[in-house]
């Protein structure tokens, strides 16, 4: 199987912390949420135990306008932030859009950044369909899903706006190659009838491949 798809064939807090149910943990963690920057997304993180995500979240917080946010982590790693509802301009079309589906990062170690995409949401699938959401699990799908986008890495490299020249003339090469993967999504979405964000991340979960 390919491990980039056709479409993605590339040419080449201000958010304050909500509640925490863990008063002993001062950890957390900072990123930004990208499917296009997503503002006033709801951000959540939940402790990962014996392979499986609590149910009961451990603290909230809420993107800025530009997508960034800052929440509490539990100090023992793994764990998941999962960014939800917010909208954010498509670039395609330059429609105002809501995030259809859940957006989640998986980490096994407290860092920032810890940046929320389509591509880090796929890692999490990978992970959860192998019963493998555990560190070894998690690290085996994100470096999957860094060879999926050509050796960058989705949870530490920046997402930028690939529609403005000054941003973009001073990104990384990084930077650029993650910039133009979403871009080229949101294209993909806007030029094929029927395609949904839920389907597209299903792709990609598809394509992470050793």
């Amino acid at each position: 199987m390919n491990r980039i798809l056709p479409f993605l064939t590339l040419p080449l807090c201000v958010a304050l912390t909500g509640c925490n149910n863990d008063d002993s943990s001062n950890s957390e963690v900072s990123g930004v949420v990208a499917a296009g920057v997503v503002g006033g997304a709801t951000v959540t993180s939940f402790a990962i135990k014996n392979g499986q995500i609590a149910d009961t979240p451990f603290a909230t917080a809420v993107t800025d306008a530009a997508g960034r946010y800052q929440v509490q982590v539990p100090e023992s790693p793994p764990f998941v932030v999962e960014a939800r509802n917010g909208n954010y301009q498509d670039e395609a079309t330059g429609a105002n859009r809501s995030l259809a589906i859940p957006l989640r990062a998986a980490a096994t170690v407290v860092e920032s950044p810890l940046n929320i995409t389509p591509f880090s949401e796929a890692a999490v699938r990978y992970a959860v369909q192998r019963n493998a959401l555990n560190e070894a699990g998690i690290e085996k799908a994100d470096r999957l899903a860094t060879h999926y986008l050509l050796d960058v890495a989705p949870l530490t490299t920046a997402p930028l706006d690939p529609a403005s020249p000054q941003v973009m003339a001073t990104a990384t090469g990084p930077e650029k190659i993650l910039a133009v993967a979403l871009g080229t999504l949101s294209q993909e979405l806007a030029a094929r009838d029927g395609a949904t964000l839920e389907a597209v991340v299903t792709q990609i979960t598809e394509g992470l491949t050793t």
